[in-house]
């Protein structure tokens, strides 16, 4: 079976999103299918560093701004606190694509263009993506079945213009292309698109929009790097793990507050992966470094603190490690730790929680939310992410094949 990786690549990259593709990637390889990708930018050159085939589609700017505009703003949305009130969420995955540049007329074009051309000469049976808009008209136009990740988060804002101008370019270079199939509500309802939901019904919402969709678990692959190299763990100590991410709990904080939370002398040692930093540095019994191996990490520890990330979710989960998340605004985040905070696995908290005494009083109920998390964590190792994927998709061949 040869799969085509249509690949989201947003001008920032999006490294969860490539942790969940290279883990069907590397399967697919190990059972023999021919694969390659669709992608640009730095998600591209970490593909190629991986010895993987990958074809060059355009890149995108943020907003569709000219590239040296779009780097000046790629480099200050990290510093960047949104200036929201505590408790709301904003944004949607249709801003998400707006704010990547993804959904302009002139991109989509080109971008579909290239992605047609790239299906041409490589004659996949297949497509897979996350979330590329263009993923959807190149399966359209060249009537080749295409499987896409779906979350129930992502009926969240269809009722605004950036949606409705979003389906409305789409129909429009289907048209150019002679292809008159109406989008429906949104590209998911497609009969040419099959949803895969890389989780557990735990922690997505009930609704008829999962009526067809497949759950898988998670897809949980890795693009590490000799950076994760040089940490040992040290059996007589216990550990809790913090990755926050960008847009959440501030570097600042967090190294004014941990210190205070494991001083030194404490029996556990906070290990917190903070990309912004460039070495090693240890503040009472916490440790900075640009980066730990989580995988290697999580299934050690009592607690993990994050952002709301999807991906360390499901990965703390899988080891039955319950979970405080400080989301702050962003929609995708709280409605990850909102289904978290819901199953009794962990807490979901404000900015103005990490404290202390706030982090105290949370860490205080490990026993009931380890317990819930062990559950959890069964019911997502139940499933074989990839493995199911790949199955879909040769059960779709056949049905092809012998129709």
């Amino acid at each position: 079976m040869k799969i085509l990786f249509l690949l989201f690549s947003p001008p920032t990259g999006t490294w969860g999103s490539l942790t969940r593709v290279l883990a069907l990637a590397e399967r697919a390889s190990a059972e023999g299918d021919e694969i390659a990708f669709c992608a640009s930018g730095v998600l591209a050159g970490r593909l190629r560093d991986f010895g993987y085939r990958v074809f060059d589609v355009p890149r995108s700017t943020m907003f569709g701004l000219p590239l040296p505009i779009s780097r000046l703003m790629e480099r200050k949305s990290q510093k960047i606190a949104l200036p929201v009130k505590e408790g709301k969420a904003i944004g949607s995955v249709w801003f998400v694509l707006k704010l990547s540049g993804m959904t302009g007329r002139r991109y989509l074009e080109r971008l579909v263009a290239a992605e047609l051309a790239v299906i041409e000469g490589f004659k996949p049976d297949v497509l897979f993506t996350e979330m590329d808009p263009g993923a959807f008209l190149a399966s359209m136009i060249s009537g080749i079945r295409l499987f896409a990740t779906y979350a129930s988060v992502m009926e969240r804002g269809k009722d605004t213009r950036t949606y409705a101008r979003l389906m409305k370019t789409m129909r429009l270079i289907l048209k150019e292309h002679g292809v008159s199939k109406a989008l429906m509500d949104g590209p998911y309802n497609l009969p040419c698109v099959r949803w895969l939901v890389p989780s557990i019904p735990e922690l997505e919402e009930p609704g008829p929009e999962m009526k067809g969709a497949l759950f898988a678990g998670s897809f949980l692959g890795s693009f590490g790097s000799a950076r994760e190299s040089g940490f040992e763990l040290d059996p007589t100590k216990r550990y809790v793990f913090a990755y926050v991410g960008t847009g959440s709990v501030s570097l600042g904080l967090l190294m004014r507050t941990l210190p205070e939370v494991f001083p030194s002398g404490s029996d556990t040692l906070c290990l917190v992966g903070a990309q912004s930093i460039r070495r090693e540095l240890r503040l009472g019994n916490v440790v900075f470094r640009p980066y730990f191996d989580a995988g290697r990490i999580i299934p050690h520890c009592e607690w993990v603190i994050c952002h709301g990330g999807h991906n360390t979710i499901m990965q703390s989960l899988s080891c039955g490690v319950p979970l405080l998340i400080f989301p702050g605004p962003i929609f995708e985040r709280r409605f990850n730790a909102s289904m978290v905070q819901r199953s009794g696995a962990g807490f979901m908290l404000e900015l103005s929680d990490f404290r202390k005494e706030r982090i105290l009083e949370a860490m205080s109920s490990r026993d009931s939310c380890a317990a819930v998390a062990q559950t959890l964590g069964e019911r997502i190792r139940a499933y074989d992410g990839p493995g199911i994927a790949l199955a879909a998709m040769r059960e779709e061949m056949g049905r092809e094949r012998e129709g």
